[in-house]
């Protein structure tokens, strides 16, 4: 039985987010379940080239090792395009991952990307093959293979959580969700920008008012220099400017919280 291992990660806006590490028997597991849907897909594959080849030798031999060839690169591009492809488009899970309920983010609890999934496709023969991601995986403090390591990624599990309870906010929330709709918010903010948010405004009440006040400036800062918002909605501290943010967007992307 596996002892669950937690790390911790800090987003660039500076906030702390808490993650339980997926463990190297999900892995393993996961690893099973892809290899097993790859090996399927090559099986058809190989039927495919058999059939294809016999009706290509006798029409013309020359093309033989050709063909061949053809086929030994799309076997490399099916075997590394099946993990970055997955990972890529479902937010770092392949559907060995999301059986066991595991995913891939970079090391400051973002969603992994093309260039870490191409990344950590590239190295995954050293890994899978030589040995060295078994060896990593039980060594390193935070179970990372190699094509983590290059990558700056971590695997995590992804287990369902309950509902969250809905964020209680301030009386002036509605009108700040309506100046900031007006400049459009809703289309331009991100899903990663809405959570940081969410986060925030969920924890703010183990701080102090200092550090409330603090941390709800900075993010509104960042927020504004991401988006390039030369000017705000007056009339509204820096957390109401949050609420209302939040409030904005959950009414257009998460209606079901109201």
């Amino acid at each position: 039985m596996e002892v669950e291992r937690k790390v911790k990660l800090v987003t660039p806006e500076s906030v702390e987010l808490e993650f339980t590490l997926a463990g190297i028997g999900n892995r393993a597991l996961a690893l099973l379940i892809d290899y097993v849907i790859l090996f399927l897909i090559l099986l058809c594959l190989s039927f495919v080239w058999a059939v294809v080849g016999k009706q290509l030798a006798e029409y013309n031999r020359g093309l033989i090792k050709w063909f061949n060839a053809f086929m030994f690169v799309v076997f490399f591009v099916i075997y590394e395009g099946y993990f970055v492809f997955f990972e890529a488009s479902f937010s770092g899970q392949s559907p060995g991952k999301r059986f066991t309920k595991i995913r891939v983010i970079k090391t400051d609890g973002r969603p992994v990307g093309l260039s870490q999934a191409l990344l950590r496709a590239l190295l995954r023969p050293f890994d899978d093959f030589f040995g060295i991601g078994t060896f990593l995986l039980i060594f390193h403090p935070t179970e990372k293979r190699l094509g983590d390591i290059v990558a700056q990624t971590i695997v995590v599990q992804d287990a369902s959580r309950p509902r969250p309870r809905p964020i209680e906010l301030s009386a002036k929330s509605e009108k700040a969700a309506m100046e900031w709709i007006s400049l459009g918010i809703t289309d331009s903010l991100g899903v990663q920008d809405f959570a940081v948010i969410r986060d925030f405004l969920c924890r703010r009440s183990n701080f102090t008012s200092a550090i409330r006040f603090k941390v709800s400036e900075r993010l509104l800062r960042q927020l504004r220099q991401k988006l390039q918002l030369t000017s705000i909605p007056l009339g509204f501290t820096a957390e109401e400017h949050l609420e209302g943010i939040y409030r904005a967007y959950s009414e257009v992307h998460s209606p079901h919280l109201w």
